[in-house]
């Protein structure tokens, strides 16, 4: 069955619930345990690779540079270009919200230690792995 034949109720309550799906983890091991149930291999690839390919273009990249980049073609950038100008607020924060987990990420990892500023100082690795950053 097509998509447009299905009730719009039905269409309601199906994205109502992947929404509350998306906001059920607490933590990025639950995250992936959630993608993990609902979506295949190439699905998690596909939605990985157009978000990235839209941090290209909010980064400025033109279409070809980004098309080079995700070794993929124009047609699919221009895809994700048509999507980025209709609704950019979705693609932002994905982009915003993966740039803050970073940097929490390089934070807990790596510690700065040392004295006063005439001491030398270094950086610590800790034991913090990347599937243990909260929401």
């Amino acid at each position: 069955m097509e998509l447009k034949y299905y009730p719009k109720s039905y269409k309601d309550e199906s994205l109502y619930y992947l929404s509350a799906c998306l906001l059920a983890a607490k933590n990025v091991e639950e995250s992936f345990k959630i993608i993990n149930s609902l979506l295949g291999e190439e699905e998690k690839l596909q939605i990985g690779r157009r978000i990235i390919t839209a941090e290209n273009l909010i980064k400025g990249k033109t279409i070809h540079e980004t098309a080079s980049i995700m070794k993929s073609g124009t047609r699919t950038v221009n895809e994700v270009a048509k999507k980025l100008r209709n609704n950019p607020e979705g693609f932002k924060i994905c982009v915003k919200k993966y740039v803050e987990m970073q940097k929490e990420y390089k934070d807990k990892k790596y510690i700065k230690r040392g004295g006063s500023r005439m001491v030398k100082k270094w950086t610590e690795k800790t034991d913090f792995e990347y599937k243990n950053l909260k929401r």
